[in-house]
């Protein structure tokens, strides 16, 4: 028991972990791309197909960024299962 509550506590605490920095890093280029998008406003020698391209570059790195977050939570649950099913294992052969 001892040991199925310190595992789920330890994948609990690294998913934690995951999540605040996966925020940190999403937060940090959604000040980059509004930095840019500020920039590329004043800068009016920029063709409107570049500032398409970088529209979608955004849209792009947003859909990827969240199919990456559901997969590592996928993956996170997966790996919650599959540990505490190996410790459920081991404590009923030590039995």
């Amino acid at each position: 028991m001892y040991n199925d509550e310190m595992t789920k506590k330890m994948i609990k605490a690294h998913k934690a972990s995951f999540e605040n920095g996966f925020n940190a890093v999403v937060m940090l280029q959604e000040h980059t791309v509004k930095a840019v998008d500020n920039v590329m406003k004043q800068l009016p020698w920029i063709p409107e197909e570049s500032r398409s391209i970088m529209n979608d570059w955004h849209g792009i790195y947003k859909k990827c960024t969240g199919d990456f977050k559901e997969a590592a939570r996928d993956h996170y649950s997966r790996l919650e299962k599959m540990l505490t099913s190996c410790v459920d294992m081991f404590q009923a052969t030590k039995q």
